[in-house]
């Protein structure tokens, strides 16, 4: 070896590596804190977890609310049937002729006067009825199927239905409290349109229901 001050260290034997800076990340790269050796980061490269079905902003589940609603939407139109059916046997079997009969001739009528009205009441009450059956029936149906494909303008078309449906029948019945019991048909008839009443209230208790509500107005999946 030369013992020139000026010559070049011998390539053959490199300087030794300085204490702690062995184990130094080249520039530019991170250090993994926090991780575990052996153990990969969970959820995405930003810390948060990926999206789970039911999270927020996920479709909500069908309320058990929901589907009381549908039961209870088949449970008031049978009821209105059988309401119907039942207010429609005095005037074919001539219960509520006689009824009318003895109440126009006490107040003075002719024999004549009273078949010719009674006659006419007859024909327009069953005309009447069948009438309301098949408006009623059309848009009970229409309600349901509208609910059970999820659309919100069937719950708001029920709930107006429903309100003036009960408005009309409890005032019907406040009217019309005599002839309500005036025969056992009548009296069947009234105590099923009661019922009805009170299905059509707890109906429109669903109706208003937060979770009922909150379901039919979310944005439907495409």
């Amino acid at each position: 070896m030369s013992n020139n001050p000026f010559s070049t260290p011998d390539s053959t034997n490199p300087p030794p590596e300085r204490s702690g800076q062995g184990n130094q990340p080249s520039y530019g790269a991170q250090p993994d804190y926090g991780q575990q050796p052996g153990h990969s980061a969970p959820g995405s490269k930003f810390g948060t977890q990926g999206y789970q079905p039911g999270s927020y902003g996920g479709p909500l589940e069908r309320p058990k609310e929901f589907g009381l609603l549908l039961t209870m939407t088949l449970v008031i139109f049978a009821l209105d049937l059988v309401s119907t059916v039942l207010g429609l046997i005095p005037v074919f079997t001539g219960e509520l002729e006689d009824t009318m009969r003895t109440e126009m001739e006490a107040a003075g009528a002719s024999a004549a006067d009273i078949d010719t009205a009674l006659s006419l009441i007859a024909v327009g009450a069953g005309v009447f009825a069948l009438i309301l059956l098949i408006v009623s029936i059309g848009l009970y149906l229409l309600v349901y199927f509208g609910l059970r494909a999820q659309k919100n303008w069937a719950r708001i078309t029920g709930i107006v239905l429903g309100i003036l449906g009960v408005l009309f029948t409890l005032g019907s019945l406040v009217t019309g409290l005599g002839a309500a019991f005036a025969t056992p048909v009548m009296i069947v008839s009234s105590v099923v349109t009661l019922l009805w009443v009170a299905g059509a209230i707890y109906w429109l208790i669903l109706a208003f229901n937060s979770k009922v509500a909150g379901y039919l107005r979310q944005p439907k999946q495409a």
